[in-house]
């Protein structure tokens, strides 16, 4: 029997200093790997929100411009795209570059025309896309259908930093129905120094030449009694029309027409604050008062006030006599159904369409040149201290129906490169 040499081991014994060693590496080295992947991945995020930002930054620049641009053609007092350049819609309209700077950026932008290349309104008489046309959309002022698209460039520049966009707007727009001077839709009863004509008017209130476009002196849904000085003209010698003046039940803007580019008329700009001027196409759902200054559309109206069932309410109530449309859930009593006043206590020439629920006593001379339309059916008492004219305008009641530029169709940013934005800032012919 062989015996053990004395200190053998019984089996071999790995080296455990060295094991240890290459697992420690091993561990170290993926560590690193990772940290380095950590390393490279969160600088990757910096990089991307870094040019993130960038882009937001461009893209905010591009969109301050197009306001920029949008308010300078709305501005009242110096538009930069006037009611005759709209009514020619002529393809060759063009703003011209503007430029300027805001905070630490360049810009340029010019607005004209979309031009209609491949017939995109289905009308091969026009040069310019027509909105309503393209889109489906009625009740347009146009013979040939449409309100002209304007198309916006913009072009931004910070450093070597540029940015370019195209937009296309249209105008906030109704088609209202008015067929005469004075639509009321209930009683009128007026005093002292009022003048109502349904002979056509210029915009200066001169009486135009010839019979067209004249209609009824006022359009009333009950008696209309004259106090002395009160004076009325109106079509074929009538002074007053007494009877269904068109505003049925149901919604009483409904003669206003909002299908056209609004879906409700609640769509229009808010009146401006109390004492300030009223102009351009405003909706005011509470009483305003002040000046009557200016063009436009305005309608005073509270949304929850119904005229119909209003004095249905009240007759019912006060007199026992219900009328067809008397709603026992509906109270004329109701403080928050009550009609909005429209008090035009500064007097003021405004041309176009004013629509309020009731008038407030008039304290100073006011000359409305379009027409009026009041939606009360109770019995209106009007005194007017100072002489209150309302002229049927044909034309200024048509115009009312175009408000400022604000329906967007399209919004796009374009690859800013440096050729775009030398040619956008060379002038519209070299425009992309």
């Amino acid at each position: 029997m062989s015996r053990r040499r004395e200190g053998a081991a019984p089996f071999p014994i790995p080296d455990e200093g060295g094991t240890a060693l290459i697992l420690a590496l091993s561990l170290l080295f993926a560590l690193s790997a990772l940290s380095l992947l950590g390393f490279v991945a969160a600088h990757t995020d910096l990089l991307v929100a870094g040019h993130r930002k960038k882009e937001r930054e461009m893209f905010f620049a591009e969109e301050a411009v197009l306001h920029i641009a949008v308010d300078a053609i709305n501005d009242p007092v110096d538009p930069a795209v006037t009611v005759e350049d709209l009514a020619s819609a002529s393809a060759a309209f063009s703003t011209g570059v503007r430029e300027g700077t805001f905070d630490h950026w360049k810009y340029f932008w010019r607005a004209s025309f979309l031009a209609d290349e491949q017939d995109r309104d289905r009308n091969p008489a026009t040069e310019t896309v027509l909105f309503n046309r393209a889109f489906g959309y009625g009740g347009s002022p146009f013979a040939t259908g449409g309100h002209p698209v304007v198309r916006i460039d913009v072009a931004v520049e910070q450093g070597t930093r540029r940015g370019a966009l195209t937009a296309g707007m249209t105008h906030i727009a109704v088609a209202p129905v008015i067929e005469a001077a004075w639509t009321a839709a209930g009683p009128l009863l007026l005093e002292g120094r009022v003048v109502v004509s349904g002979l056509d008017h210029d915009s200066e209130g001169r009486v135009l030449a010839g019979d067209e476009g004249d209609v009824p002196g006022i359009h009333a849904g009950g008696t209309v009694s004259l106090g002395a000085g009160v004076a009325v003209a109106g079509a074929a010698g009538e002074a007053a029309v007494v009877g269904h003046c068109g505003m049925p039940g149901g919604d009483p803007l409904a003669f206003l027409d909002p299908g056209d580019t609004l879906s409700r008329l609640e769509e229009i700009p808010a009146a401006p604050a109390e004492g300030e001027p009223l102009s351009g196409m405003v909706f005011s759902p509470g009483d305003i008062s002040g000046s009557l200054q200016g063009q436009g559309l305005v309608v005073v109206h509270n949304p929850r006030y119904d005229p119909l069932r209003h004095e249905a309410s009240r007759l019912a109530m006060e007199e026992g006599v219900f009328l067809p449309g008397y709603d026992p859930a509906y109270s004329h009593l109701d403080s928050s159904r009550q009609p909005a006043t429209l008090e035009i206590v500064s007097g003021g020439n405004f041309r176009g369409i004013v629509v309020a629920d009731t008038l407030g006593p008039v304290f100073e001379k006011t000359r409305i040149i379009g027409a009026l339309v009041t939606l009360t059916r109770e019995p209106l008492s009007l005194r007017a201290d100072a002489a209150l004219e309302v002229l049927y305008s044909r034309d200024a009641a048509a115009a009312a129906g175009r408000g400022d530029l604000a329906c967007r169709l399209f919004f796009k940013s374009l690859p800013g490169t440096a050729e775009r934005f030398a040619a956008m800032a060379r002038g519209p012919a070299a425009a992309p």
